[in-house]
């Protein structure tokens, strides 16, 4: 989910989107890493030029630049190449922590925007093949919003994030669902919880920045998908640069990249999605008992 570390009163002043007029709602930068969301407004599909302040001149270069697609792709790898250079995980829980102390719901699911989003996620579960669950996961529960949403859906439901406040607040909001539960759990870093019938990551997967990480997350999350289990990623849209650059195959960035890294795994396979204006859901199943059971008639 490159950072955006610091905005003025109007406009951000680093990162992919400088220049660009400040969101309504925060920016999560986090899971695990700075990552560009705007929650609660529309999707920004066109970036402008990253550190050219908004002059005439320089909308000239931004026109200039667009003309050359390889080019463009090229100069917003040397962005993306910077971003990781100054990239550390534990600067992430820091701002994490630090969106969730300045005010409660930091991502706006309590807006019109946050509603859809819900409403969405329980329209694709509720397709899903069973659409109730044994035991679920949430990875970047955050204050619970979307724990308390699928719960009446779910015999269990873990909820994990990386920030205390955040995970106190979950608590409190779904107090009413005894088959929930919260921990303090961190993907990159903490071992396998177990097997889950259902688990979903909101935004979470496009804040890894490097490849290590990246593959990190895919194997610990398969991994504990049981047979037949559903997975249900959602991300943020992005300029079409990060998702049709010929780097973004190496550095996922975007939906469509992001989803087909995932899908280059042969125990997944894609049964639902939506494209909604900010996000893009994606539901997947797990193959494992497929395949199992293949390899039994085979044999």
């Amino acid at each position: 989910m490159a950072a955006i570390s610091r905005q003025t009163a109007g406009r951000i002043t680093c990162g992919r989107y400088a220049g660009t007029p400040r969101p309504a709602a925060p920016v999560k930068r986090s899971f695990h890493g700075p990552c560009t969301m705007n929650l609660g407004t529309a999707a920004m599909t066109e970036s402008k030029i990253p550190s050219l302040p908004t002059t005439r001149s320089n909308s000239r270069v931004r026109l200039f630049i667009r003309k050359f697609p390889r080019f463009r792709e090229t100069l917003y790898f040397l962005f993306e190449l910077r971003t990781l250079l100054l990239y550390h995980p534990s600067r992430a829980r820091i701002e994490n922590a630090h969106d969730y102390e300045t005010r409660p719901d930091p991502w706006g699911y309590s807006t019109a925007w946050g509603t859809e989003h819900l409403r969405i996620v329980g329209e694709i579960l509720g397709r899903a093949t069973p659409s109730r669950f044994g035991r679920a996961l949430d990875v970047g529960c955050g204050e619970g919003w979307i724990c308390e949403a699928i719960a009446g859906r779910c015999d269990s439901l873990l909820g994990v994030d990386i920030v205390p406040i955040a995970l106190e607040r979950a608590k409190e909001r779904c107090r009413q669902w005894p088959q929930v539960h919260f921990a303090d759990w961190d993907l990159q870093r903490d071992p396998a919880l177990g097997t889950f019938d259902l688990i979903i990551l909101t935004g979470v997967l496009e804040c890894f920045r490097t490849a290590r990480e990246c593959r990190i997350a895919r194997e610990k999350i398969v991994g504990m998908l049981a047979p037949e289990a559903h997975l249900l990623i959602t991300t943020t849209h992005q300029t079409e640069v990060f998702d049709r650059a010929w780097w973004s195959r190496w550095l996922p960035r975007g939906g469509r990249r992001i989803e087909e890294y995932l899908a280059r795994d042969p125990s997944l396979e894609i049964t639902d999605t939506f494209s909604s204006k900010t996000h893009k859901f994606t539901l997947y199943k797990s193959r494992i008992g497929s395949i199992k059971k293949a390899s039994t008639a085979q044999g």
